[in-house]
């Protein structure tokens, strides 16, 4: 797989009109009948966008976590959702759809974040995430 051209992503805030294609990247990033996804499982309000419309607070936190996008050409190619933790940003989850993956996007956004954590004067960016890998 090649990777993508990283200067045609960009990344960006979510907005309340992205929720519908955030979850298509959020039902597509992982594979068929896996429990496991962007935001803790099927309970996920992501899976859904009646759920993810129901815990969307303006301009964009969800349950505590602000949802930045990667974007290119219109399209949404990933998804990270990062709640401020004082001193720190904590990278909770990222999705790629998986024809993507592999491609750079989930490195596009975490640099992103990383930046961001700078920019802000932040000590770390640390990872929390709630997808696991069954074998």
């Amino acid at each position: 797989m090649s990777r993508l051209d990283q200067s045609s992503i960009s990344v960006r805030k979510a907005t309340r009109e992205d929720i519908p294609r955030i979850v298509r990247v959020s039902n597509t990033s992982i594979l068929p009948n896996e429990d496991e996804g962007f935001g803790g499982g099927t309970s996920s309000p992501f899976h859904e966008v009646s759920r993810l419309e129901a815990v969307w607070n303006k301009p964009n936190i969800v349950r505590g976590e602000e949802v930045l996008i990667g974007e290119m050409g219109g399209r949404i190619v990933g998804c990270v959702t990062i709640p401020d933790r004082g001193a720190e940003i904590e990278l909770v989850n990222i999705d790629v759809p998986l024809e993507l993956q592999g491609r750079g996007i989930g490195t596009l956004l975490v640099r992103s974040v990383e930046e961001r954590a700078r920019n802000e004067g932040k000590r770390a960016v640390t990872l929390g995430t709630s997808r696991t890998r069954k074998v």
